[in-house]
């Protein structure tokens, strides 16, 4: 037992050994020891709403690893992931014009619109339209020529 222990803990030191000796060296997306090429790693960034786009819930991803995913902070504010460049993920807070909702900016709704507009309409059929016939509103409310034209004639009576 012991034998095989000390056996594991030479095998593991004389790796580490090489190891130190022989220096990785990570440049862009690959890993290489002493010049040769041993591993490529994929981990170009990846926008699934294609940048910085507010109606449109998003994922960003840096190889399979998801960095961010688009959601609402609150009503009206997004936080939007996108990729600052081909290798670097970057978040952006935004105010969506009407609201927020489930990661994406969202406009009103046209049922919404239709809506309030028959509402409207309803409310201005219920108002009546008729004037009463005993106001005569040339002569309640005459208009500022009337008056000024009034006044001279009085000023000179």
């Amino acid at each position: 037992m012991k034998k095989g222990l000390i056996l594991l803990i030479a095998g593991l030191l004389l790796i580490a050994i090489v190891f130190l000796f022989t220096y990785p060296k990570f440049t862009g997306n690959t890993i290489s020891f002493t010049g040769k090429t041993v591993l490529t790693v994929n981990y170009t960034c990846d926008d699934s709403d294609k940048g910085i786009n507010y109606e449109v819930k998003g994922t960003v991803k840096q190889g399979e690893v998801v960095k961010g995913t688009d959601f609402c902070t609150d009503k009206t504010r997004l936080k939007e992931y996108y990729c600052l460049s081909s290798t670097t993920v970057n978040p952006k807070f935004y105010i969506c014009p009407y609201k927020c909702e489930d990661g994406a900016c969202v406009e009103e709704s046209t049922e919404q619109i239709e809506e309030s507009t028959e509402q409207v309409a309803e409310e201005l059929e219920d108002t009546p339209t008729e004037q009463p016939e005993d106001i005569n509103l040339e002569q309640s409310n005459p208009n500022f020529f009337q008056r000024t034209a009034d006044w001279f004639k009085n000023l000179f009576n």
